[in-house]
């Protein structure tokens, strides 16, 4: 049957059947390769859009300023239309902030919860309001929280659909010229066709300078000038890459990051102008130079480790990082380039400086651990040291006195002299505890009037001389002090014995018990 059908007709009957088959290949390529690279892409922007708010989300919520935080959130959602939420939780999974207008849904606070070791995790979830990815970045490791971001797939669909219509239209459109393609064919249109076929050839060496001579006004001409116009708009894209390079370029010269490229064997590819300013270089001079040569031993083999785990995993690393150049800290994100083929070639490095926010995590850490007023431990902080020093005595089978002290008539000072002259008191009787003591003992203030010395002695001898100690500072303050104020403080002392150990809640008892004991005394006398 085939053999009685005309050239033609088969031509026309092999495009048709062609134009199904890219048609069915279209919508089937749409809705599976392009929806994984979309949905890949949005993964990609979501994991730097949610470390972005996240380095910017520590300092809010390590100050609880969740208000705050909730604005930065709010900004974010501005500026990317296809964030559908955002929400903070505490590491005990507690919600910090959210920008859901009719509540947080509690159906999402037990989602996406990142091991302590993730860097960041995905999740695909159903919501009224459709299909959405979940991004969570731990902060700090999850001793922080976590922020939660959540992408609307809607825009993916949207685009898959657009693409898809763009596809069929254009295979459409193509058929047309195909149809008449195969009814000159047979005709005078041989020559155009094999001049094109020709330039296609040299197109796809490279050659670019190609153009076909247009020989008539219909399809076979039109086809020739798609041609040459196909031509020119390569150049027009080539052109536009070549620019979109030399603005990337740019950005890289241009941020305050420092941004280097090195092979697999650790030799500097590519340094930004930061870097090189940092490393005391110029020009050209650090190409195929190894990173040892401008580095210590320690962190070369550091440095080398991180480039293997890269290559080897082929996942980015992230780590803290303090230069032994200058002291300062960084952020240092070590990812992976890989070739066609998906071989990891080389390893970019980014390294932010992040030397501000470890000082502040420093001040945070030593302001907890410390009474604001006095600059003595707080009851955290000594609690803390005492507890390890109970530790070290019973391991080591040692005894400890502990001291228990109350500031008599801080309440006269106040009602007399004003709260100024109260909180002058409170520093004046830490001055002298710090003087009366050594400076491996803990001294803390516990209460408003109460301060608590450990160990203040490891005999009864030691104990004994050194609250004898206290009292002469108190009466050389006394004697010589330009205050209106006196200082009078009544003492207490337990003892620990590690052949019958007690608890520190017990010590603070006993040596409170004892310190009322004094202070009745002095009452009574």
């Amino acid at each position: 049957m085939l053999n009685r059908i005309g050239f033609r007709n088969k031509i026309l009957l092999s495009i048709a059947g062609l134009v199904i088959l890219l048609g069915i290949t279209a919508i089937i390529f749409a809705n599976t390769v392009l929806r994984a690279k979309l949905v890949e892409k949005l993964e990609d922007r979501g994991i730097s859009i949610a470390r972005h708010l996240a380095s910017n989300s520590i300092t809010p919520i390590l100050t609880e300023k969740y208000f705050e935080l909730e604005m930065i959130a709010k900004d974010f959602m501005k500026s990317e239309e296809d964030i559908e939420y955002i929400f903070a939780l505490d590491r005990h999974g507690d919600v910090l902030m959210h920008t859901f207008e009719g509540g947080f849904p509690t159906e999402l606070k037990n989602i996406n919860r990142p091991e302590p070791n993730q860097n960041y995790t995905r999740q695909d979830i159903s919501t009224a309001k459709g299909e959405h990815v979940d991004m969570a970045v731990p902060l700090q490791h999850g001793q922080a929280g976590v922020i939660h971001i959540g992408f609307s797939k809607k825009h993916i669909t949207e685009d898959i659909r657009s693409i898809t219509k763009l596809i069929l239209w254009t295979i459409l459109g193509l058929s047309a010229v195909g149809i008449g393609l195969a009814i000159l064919l047979t005709q005078v249109i041989m020559k155009p066709v094999s001049e094109l076929v020709k330039a296609v050839e040299k197109v796809g060496r490279g050659e670019l300078d190609q153009r076909v001579a247009i020989y008539s006004e219909d399809e076979i001409g039109q086809l020739g000038r798609t041609f040459n116009a196909m031509i020119e708009r390569r150049k027009e894209i080539e052109q536009a890459l070549h620019k979109s390079e030399g603005k990337y370029r740019s950005l890289v010269e241009s941020t305050v990051d420092s941004i280097y490229l090195v092979d697999t064997e650790c030799n500097y590819l590519f340094i930004n102008r930061n870097h090189l300013e940092r490393m005391g270089l110029s020009g050209g001079e650090y190409q195929g130079r190894a990173y040892g040569d401008f580095h210590s031993d320690d962190e070369t083999r550091w440095f080398i480790e991180n480039v293997n785990t890269v290559i080897t995993t082929d996942t980015s690393v992230q780590h803290r990082h303090q230069s032994s150049r200058d002291g300062s800290y960084f952020l240092q994100t070590l990812s992976p380039v890989r070739d066609v083929n998906g071989k990891v070639i080389a390893v970019t490095v980014v390294s932010k400086d992040i030397t501000e926010l470890e000082l502040l995590e420093e001040k945070l850490k030593t302001l907890s651990v410390t009474d604001e007023l006095t600059g003595l431990y707080n009851r955290r902080g000594f609690l803390t040291l005492a507890e390890q020093g109970l530790r070290l005595a019973n391991r080591n089978k040692t005894g400890a006195y502990m001291l228990y002290v109350d500031l008599d008539g801080l309440k006269n000072i106040n009602d007399t002299f004003g709260h100024k002259a109260g909180d002058l008191a409170l520093v004046e009787m830490a001055t002298i505890l710090k003087n009366s003591f050594r400076d491996s003992d803990a001294i803390g203030r516990i209460g408003g009037d109460e301060f608590v010395v450990y160990p203040a002695g490891t005999t009864e001898a030691t104990a004994e001389l050194v609250s004898i100690r206290l009292y002469e500072n108190l009466k050389i303050f006394n004697d010589t002090s330009p205050h209106a104020f006196k200082l009078a403080a009544s003492v207490g002392i337990s003892y620990y014995d590690p052949s019958n150990p007690s608890s520190l809640d017990e010590l603070l008892m006993e040596a409170d018990k004892n310190m009322y004991v004094q202070k009745n005394g002095k009452r009574a006398s």
